[in-house]
């Protein structure tokens, strides 16, 4: 993998990885494209994540000092009651652990499963025609109330989502805030806990496969191309989200994603 190919890359992963059209589908389809090894994939792919959780952290800096302000307060055992009342950031802290069980339980559960997986453009592909439809049902989904909170039950549910986002073609960011949508919770809390959601996820899977960056054949230019492309375009593409969700426009990736997953699927057939 070359620097050009790395920084396109980079490119996709930032711009899919809000987007709610699937980075992880979106970069299998490009690797397929772009005739690259799968062996090559599991360091670089840490790295272009840990632009995108770099982006979150300067987008979303005023939400992740609440909660990191709120970390001490898990130290105050007796406090705990309160403090889930009347501090935002450690509701939210306390809110990411069902959120972050799900996804944890399913990375160790089905780590082979889920690389073999990443093998399958088809897979990929059909995934995605089914972000597709989850993507499209918010569109007929109730406004939310100004003020609707999110809850343990919703932050579980959103972590369950996220889960079955490991499949390539799943939307991380589309299957956990349409489900958010559903329970009426209001859009733009939503779609802050997504994100916030994507935090101890992107870690989590940073450290799993982390020895693979030492191991890889992959250069450091190339490495270093693809976490800036991945930083620069999942920054715009994380206020770019946030927007459209507030507005109840999510559905409006649907087509694209049909196009893109349907067209795959067709041309892999008749090729």
């Amino acid at each position: 993998m070359n620097s050009l190919q790395a920084m396109i890359l980079g490119v996709v992963q930032g711009l899919t990885e809000f987007l709610p059209v699937s980075s992880s589908g979106h970069l299998v389809l490009a690797r397929e494209f772009l005739g690259l090894e799968t062996a090559e994939n599991p360091a670089f792919e840490v790295v272009v994540h840990l632009g995108t959780l770099a982006s979150i952290l300067v987008v979303m800096r005023g939400v992740v000092w609440q909660v990191t302000r709120a970390l001490p307060l898990l130290l105050q055992q007796k406090k705990w009651a309160q403090s889930f009342v009347s501090n935002q950031g450690f509701r939210l802290l306390v809110f990411l652990v069902p959120a972050t069980i799900p996804t944890v339980f399913v990375a160790l559960l089905l780590k082979d499963q889920i690389d073999a997986a990443f093998t399958s453009p088809q897979l990929a592909a059909a995934m995605l025609l089914v972000t597709a439809i989850v993507l499209l049902t918010t569109r007929f989904a109730k406004a939310s109330k100004v003020g609707a909170s999110l809850g343990l039950r919703t932050a579980f549910l959103m972590g369950v989502a996220q889960s079955i986002a490991i499949i390539p073609g799943i939307s991380r960011s589309g299957s956990t805030i349409a489900i958010g949508i559903w329970s009426g919770s209001e859009r733009e809390q939503v779609g802050a806990f997504s994100f916030l959601m994507a935090i101890p996820a992107i870690l989590g899977a940073a450290i799993l496969h982390g020895r693979n960056i030492a191991d890889s054949s992959i250069s450091l230019a190339a490495l270093a191309s693809g976490f800036v492309a991945s930083f620069l375009t999942g920054s715009l593409a994380l206020v770019l989200l946030l927007k459209l969700v507030k507005r109840g426009h999510l559905w409006i990736f649907s087509p694209y994603l049909l196009v893109v997953g349907g067209g795959y699927l067709v041309f892999s057939i008749i090729s």
